[in-house]
């Protein structure tokens, strides 16, 4: 007599999303080259960002407010660096050029400036989500309130 065991098993909603983009975005993108390991700055959509975070875990800029901020937020952020405080620039350029990133913010108009005043301080693997956070609440990845 044979005796066969069926476990059973959960997945969150963030597991599965994050099944889905493996399988259905990585060939795309690794085809494309992005993202991760370019030596110019990428504007990516939330899917793409999505698996950014998954398979590069960058550091995670907002360049939002910090009241934005406190409001809502992508999880695991590294960095709040206000885009219209006097020393952004400053701040950004004590960061480690050498690091992988992703930018956003409200709809992408702060992160992408960004994106471009990064580059011209010298840092390679950067990239910003187009439409920023509420592009990304649209597609319904996590996000994490105080």
């Amino acid at each position: 007599m044979s005796i066969f065991l069926l476990a059973s098993f959960t997945l969150k909603l963030s597991e599965i999303k994050e099944l889905e983009i493996k399988t259905q975005i990585k060939p795309i993108l690794e085809k494309q080259g992005k993202p991760g390991n370019c030596t110019t700055p990428v504007e990516v959509d939330p899917e793409e960002a999505y698996y950014f975070i998954i398979e590069k875990k960058p550091l995670i800029i907002d360049v939002r407010t910090q009241e934005e901020y406190k409001t809502e937020r992508l999880c695991n952020v590294s960095y709040n660096i206000d885009f219209y405080s006097p020393d952004f620039k400053d701040r950004l350029n004590q960061l480690d050029k050498n690091q992988n990133y992703l930018i956003y913010c409200r709809t992408g108009r702060r992160s992408a400036q960004t994106l471009e005043i990064m580059k011209e301080l010298g840092f390679r693997n950067i990239h910003h989500i187009k439409g920023g956070i509420s592009a990304w609440k649209e597609k319904g990845y996590p996000t994490c309130k105080d």
